[in-house]
């Protein structure tokens, strides 16, 4: 898990200095969202998180001028429905990158907000 843990790093280093590189990683970290083990789906969740978060998101895409999410809906939209995860540890790690989204990009506050209309988030473990 290390190992992934520092190749997730190395994602968010790279997105802050060319994205570009990124262009054909992004949909491989949708497919871990929705498929990976619990562990994979919190880092994948946390690693997205960092980059829809990142100042840097707003300067993305072929024209330089798209943010993250609009230049990857469909992972933006993958994104935003861990916020309904089964594991705890996924909806957790959401909500804290969520934060960072919604500060440095107003502009995606309704998708975040719609996401938070639909009830509470529950952050701890029903018995």
């Amino acid at each position: 898990m290390l190992e992934l843990q520092q190749a997730h790093d190395t994602l968010c280093l790279l997105f802050a200095h060319a994205p570009e590189v990124l262009l054909n990683v992004i949909p491989h970290l949708e497919e871990a969202l929705q498929g990976g083990s619990l562990e994979l789906r919190v880092l994948t969740t946390k690693t997205l998180g960092s980059l829809f978060g990142s100042p840097n998101g707003a300067t993305f895409g072929p024209i330089g001028n798209q943010t993250i999410a609009e230049s990857y809906h469909s992972t933006w939209q993958v994104w935003l429905g861990r916020r309904a995860d089964k594991a705890v540890q996924v909806r957790v790690a959401w909500v804290e990158a969520a934060c960072k989204v919604l500060i440095y990009h107003p502009e995606l506050r309704l998708s975040v907000e719609g996401m938070c209309k639909m009830g509470p988030i529950i952050l701890l473990e029903s018995y």
